[in-house]
């Protein structure tokens, strides 16, 4: 019984290096894809390492983030789930990493992104206007 339980003990603590192992790659690729201006794919990354780990950890959520602000800094009213994203993402940094030291900078750096979201529609509807409104405008410098 006691031989069971160790090899069950030992194969789960590899299985969990493994997955750590894999996480690890993943976010470094996403990294990567970041520093290449692949949003879209950091993205996709960053998703496989939360699949992985079963949970977000600050740096994930970081870079997470970071690669959603350039998105939405290049084309901000190309999506509006991408906008709701990315303030629901912010939200959620601001409250679970509140007063955690080590992280004081990259806090200070998500409260500007998140305050950088308020010139943005802030939902479906707001969107659709903005979005009818530049349509209208379009049509009227064409004529």
């Amino acid at each position: 019984m006691k031989k069971g339980l160790l090899f069950f003990g030992i194969f789960f603590v590899y299985t969990l290096n493994a997955q750590m192992g894999v996480a690890k790659i993943k976010y470094d690729e996403a990294e990567e894809a970041y520093t290449s201006n692949n949003f879209s794919q950091c993205l996709q990354k960053l998703d496989e390492v939360v699949e992985i780990l079963k949970a977000i950890n600050p740096r994930v959520q970081y870079l997470r983030i970071n690669c959603l602000a350039k998105m939405v800094e290049k084309d901000p009213l190309s999506n509006m789930a991408q906008l709701i994203q990315f303030n629901k993402f912010c939200q959620d940094y601001l409250n679970d990493y509140d007063n955690i030291p080590d992280l004081e900078d990259k806090y200070k750096t998500v409260y500007y992104l998140y305050s950088s979201l308020k010139k943005y529609p802030k939902n479906e509807k707001e969107y659709q206007d903005v979005r009818s409104e530049e349509h209208t405008s379009e049509l009227q410098s064409r004529q």
